[in-house]
């Protein structure tokens, strides 16, 4: 990372974190780079450049794998680098096919084994990745063990005779809880990158950065003002899930517990979780207990978030056999506007709006009309009322 703007200090709670020394507006670029080693996953191996990860409909194969696909002479010369060492193992394994793992490991070894510094990188930077090998389940190193012993088998044996198999799986671990999935412009995963500097940057549910990517290329621009002495975080998840969730996958993944101010938000997570009081003299925002319940934080009422998490996807099922997709690609909802499927609300000014159907994240369904709100208090009779309602189209929005 280009220490000029930032520095790598430590951080309380956090371990090392990514610090700026200058101000920076939202909108800002501030760190880009290549990776160190990455891979294609699946079909997209078939369906984009092995080099650049840029999309394209006239790929050329390499003549002797014939499993790596580039979209020019020019990225196919420049990924020999990788590709000339792993091409022969992949001709010795076949048919067998190397796993996108297994091929971002071989990749990165060989790398190792020359010892040539990329992308502004080197083995050392890589070595002081975290591993936290200490805290994952004994499934999971037993898997890296076996992944492991299929790295070594994929190698080239001169490689493979130099490497231990435990310095592999904590190789492995590194990998879960620093890797990058990169994606394409809109959103979807294609593939997976080591990042070691850009790896650097803590995360925060309410983060001030964010990491996007142009084919291959991670960037890391910000979203919020970042004044000098500021540390610089994104988002390790989907920010619009409920903090259980979050603090979940953060734990198991990553292995930390989250303090950030979202975390702390119950106000906030209820209107994540996506549920209210089924009282519809009370309609507040409930909140998810660690038993699984939810509890109405205003008049007390509980029911299980199992059920309600069925009525919403009961709900969501209604919902998708009403959407009617046009030919001009435009989606239209045929359903009266008295109709809601109850148990979600949330509190919206409608005041000057004739229609608006809103379409929670958990599925439910609710329709406005002129501000007044019709709770059916049960799944079939919303059932019913949605199999009469086909005189009004409304562009969902």
């Amino acid at each position: 990372m280009d220490l000029g703007n930032f520095e790598v200090r430590e951080i309380p709670g956090k371990g090392k974190g990514v610090v700026s020394k200058v101000h920076f507006p939202p909108g800002k670029l501030l760190y880009k780079a290549d990776p160190y080693v990455a891979v294609l996953r699946g079909q997209q191996q078939q369906e984009r450049c092995g080099f650049c990860f840029a999309h394209c409909d006239r790929l050329l194969r390499c003549s002797k794998c014939k499993s790596i696909w580039y979209c020019s002479h020019d990225c196919q010369r420049a990924d020999w680098l990788d590709h000339g060492a792993e091409c022969k193992s992949i001709i010795k394994v076949a048919p067998n096919k190397a796993t996108a793992s297994v091929l971002l490991m071989a990749r990165l070894l060989c790398r190792r084994d020359k010892g040539t510094p990329v992308a502004g990188c080197t083995l050392a930077d890589i070595e002081r990745l975290q591993s936290h090998r200490g805290q994952h389940p004994q499934e999971k190193l037993d898997m890296y063990a076996q992944m492991a012993l299929l790295v070594l088998r994929f190698l080239d044996q001169k490689i493979a005779e130099r490497l231990d198999p435990a310095f592999i799986v904590d190789l492995f671990c590194k990998f879960t809880c620093n890797n990058f999935n990169v994606s394409d412009a809109e959103m979807n995963d294609i593939g997976a990158g080591l990042y070691p500097h850009a790896a650097l940057i803590n995360h925060s549910c309410t983060p001030n950065s964010v990491a996007v990517f142009d084919g291959r290329t991670v960037h890391i621009r910000s979203i919020e003002p970042i004044m000098p002495g500021d540390e610089v975080t994104v988002s390790y998840v989907e920010v619009a899930e409920p903090t259980a969730k979050r603090q979940q996958t953060l734990q198991e993944v990553f292995f930390f517990h989250c303090n950030c101010l979202a975390c702390q938000d119950v106000f906030q997570n209820a209107k994540l979780e996506g549920f209210c009081c089924p009282d519809s003299f009370c309609a507040a925002l409930m909140q998810s207990k660690p038993e699984g319940k939810l509890v109405c934080p205003q008049c007390g009422r509980e029911c299980k978030l199992n059920m309600a998490q069925q009525q919403a996807d009961h709900a969501c099922q209604l919902q998708s056999s009403g959407i009617q997709y046009k030919t001009d690609g435009s989606i239209h909802f045929p359903i009266k506007s008295t109709v809601c499927i109850s148990f979600c609300y949330f509190h919206y000014d409608c005041s000057e709006i004739d229609w608006f159907v809103l379409l929670s994240f958990v599925g439910q369904i609710f329709l406005l009309n002129h501000a007044q709100l019709a709770f059916v208090s049960d799944i079939e009779q919303a059932s019913a009322a949605l199999q009469e309602a086909k005189k009004i189209q409304h562009p969902l929005l």
